[in-house]
């Protein structure tokens, strides 16, 4: 087990099942599996609460995957949560039972459509059929798409901000057939962008319900003005208004 700073040329001549520990990050490390293989960092830590050696893995070394200064700064953002009492290898287990934004956004059209009392509205009504349909048109055309591989605990609010500045841009704009002639016509622009963090908003509410989070990403997040029209009224109009 070899300790020296971790470089390009030391990492070349890594042996198979050979492990060479950085001496400039502590609990970082590289390793070769196979002969011909490629070399993978990993972190070496003690878990808080078990007292337990444990490694994590980084990622793979070379062009397109991790340099060694990117993988000495995440070792030394790893360090930092060990040091905080946080279990690194446990966090990623945790993310992997996380649900997705996109399963969030099916369980939360499935309670309002089943009328839960935890998404009424404040008149004590549930949402209408037109409006869950409005809502599922734009979960499928604008949210899965953009969000929803992402676990739920994992959207920030600079990711809100960037998925209203794709979506104002028409990044999720599409035709698609949904049926042998039925064409559904997804538009993208400014005002389905604050429509659809506005639906956002509320889905994340709901996840803050069931405990899946403490926060909500779309607080602050700045939405678009309404693109409101006014029309002069005609002379009909005019003599069809009550008297002042």
């Amino acid at each position: 087990m070899a300790s020296r700073r971790i470089t390009a040329p030391a990492l070349e001549r890594l042996n198979p099942r050979e492990n060479l520990w950085d001496t400039e990050v502590r609990g970082l490390g590289a390793r070769r599996q196979v002969a011909g293989g490629s070399v993978t960092f990993v972190f070496k830590y003690v878990a808080p609460n078990s007292r337990r050696q444990r490694y994590i893995t980084i990622g793979k070394w070379g062009r397109g995957n991790w340099g060694i200064d990117e993988a000495r700064k995440r070792a030394t953002e790893l360090r930092d949560a060990v040091r905080l009492g946080r279990d690194p290898a446990a966090d990623r287990e945790a993310k992997k039972t996380m649900l997705t934004v996109s399963e969030l956004c099916d369980a939360y059209l499935a309670a309002a459509q089943n009328g839960d009392p935890r998404l009424l509205k404040r008149n004590g009504s549930p949402k209408k059929l037109t409006t869950l349909a409005n809502d599922r048109g734009r979960v499928e055309g604008h949210i899965k798409p953009l969000l929803g591989a992402m676990p739920v605990d994992g959207v920030a609010r600079r990711d809100m901000e960037a998925f209203t500045l794709r979506v104002a841009k028409g990044a999720t704009a599409q035709r698609r057939k949904v049926g042998m002639r039925a064409v559904s016509i997804i538009q993208g622009g400014r005002g389905a962008a604050s429509r659809t963090v506005g639906l956002l908003g509320a889905i994340f509410a709901y996840a803050q319900k069931l405990e899946l989070r403490t926060d909500n990403p779309c607080r602050g997040v700045t939405r678009f003005a309404d693109q409101k029209r006014e029309r002069r009224l005609s002379d009909e109009e005019y003599r069809a208004l009550p008297p002042a």
